[in-house]
């Protein structure tokens, strides 16, 4: 994601309104095309051209240059399926990058093959500590606008995901860097608000995680398309597990109910693994 603090510095979304937001919203968007279009797929193509001189690789970029399609050839002959035959790299200039961390990115193949040197390179990556209320907040509002029936596709990913952050020491940090929440809710109030999104209930006692029972019907099916796919290294919980321990962690925020605190920081480039949002 691209922190759009490079582009137009601290802004005070509290004290704006909603037709300065939708100004630099709009004008943030022209500068990603733009980027895109002119830094970034350029480079993408020279480097492929370079390292990958036997390969036959393809890159398209949507209207808007928010998302990126990199095709590469497959070994696979029969129709992929779940699995795509391309990497998705979806941009983002209207969000922020704090807080982050620093990461040695060791690439698989390191670890089955011997006398070869890979690179490792590092990155500045979203802290999980944002992923996790990033991932709070997306959940919070797909439940909301109970539109899973329609497209659940590759969305079961995100309750996964956020399963296996409370299971590690992220969860108990959020909590404790409550504040975190707090400044996802008033960014994705300022940029990303729908009347179905309802951002403030993840402050007051309100929070969803878990959808009704016809988008969690759909939502398990495609959790099961991910796990038939051989999407995880590893056994994967079942769903009924995921629903329960995010149900605890639903009564869990909706406890600990937080008020409003806005806070401010640097702006950077980094890597979001969190997903689109909503």
């Amino acid at each position: 994601t691209i922190d759009y603090r490079n582009f137009i510095g601290e802004f005070a979304f509290e004290h704006a309104s909603r037709s300065q937001i939708k100004k630099i919203s709009n004008d943030l968007k022209l500068q990603l095309k733009i980027l895109a279009e002119t830094k970034i797929v350029p480079h993408l193509k020279e480097r492929s051209k370079t390292l990958l001189t036997n390969c036959q690789i393809d890159i398209t970029l949507s209207e808007d240059g928010e998302k990126l399609r990199y095709f590469y050839p497959t070994l696979v002959n029969t129709p992929i399926g779940y699995l795509r035959d391309h990497v998705l790299i979806e941009f983002g200039i209207r969000n922020s990058s704090e807080p982050c961390d620093q990461h040695v990115i060791a690439p698989l193949l390191a670890e089955v093959l011997d006398g070869f040197v890979l690179p490792k390179p590092v990155v500045t990556t979203l802290s999980p500590v944002r992923t996790f209320w990033e991932k709070v907040t997306l959940i919070h509002v797909e439940c909301n606008k109970k539109r899973l029936t329609q497209s659940p596709a590759r969305l079961s990913r995100h309750w996964y995901d956020l399963h296996m952050l409370t299971h590690s020491w992220v969860m108990d940090e959020a909590f404790i860097q409550r504040r975190v929440l707090e400044d996802v809710v008033l960014h994705k109030k300022a940029f990303f608000n729908s009347a179905s999104a309802h951002y403030d209930q993840c402050l007051n006692g309100n929070l969803r995680l878990i959808p009704d029972d016809a988008d969690k019907k759909v939502l398990a099916t495609d959790y099961r398309q991910m796990k038939e796919a051989g999407m995880f290294p590893v056994k994967p919980p079942e769903f009924v597990e995921i629903m329960n321990s995010l149900h605890e962690l639903e009564l869990r925020c909706n406890k600990n109910r937080c008020q409003a605190h806005y806070g401010t920081g640097k702006g950077q480039i980094c890597v979001l693994s969190s997903t689109p949002h909503p």
